[in-house]
């Protein structure tokens, strides 16, 4: 047995995994932290669940229609305070 120590996620290997930064693109899949999409709803919108996203740090606008709101989807989750590259995690701020 081995001990892991620290903060970590544990996500089930059918898991769809995307990712959003500010650097991104809405028109990419999002499934690659090299390709990522630039909005969370068009993230969302286009997650197929049981799916994880990971956003980087960055602010982001939404969609005018829907002025201050992300509309969420079952089964989809959403973790932030990620690096530009994905490489690392800052709980400490987010």
């Amino acid at each position: 047995i081995t001990q892991i120590n620290g903060t970590y996620l544990v996500l089930n290997s059918n898991t769809s995994i995307y990712y959003v930064s500010t650097l991104g693109n809405d028109s990419s899949s999002g499934n690659l932290s090299s390709a990522p999409k630039q909005s969370i709803q068009s993230a969302i919108s286009g997650a197929i669940p049981p799916a994880a996203i990971f956003i980087a740090v960055g602010e982001y606008s939404v969609d005018s229609a829907v002025p201050t709101s992300i509309n969420l989807v079952d089964k989809v989750s959403l973790y932030g305070g990620y690096s530009l590259d994905f490489l690392s995690r800052n709980l400490n701020i987010y």
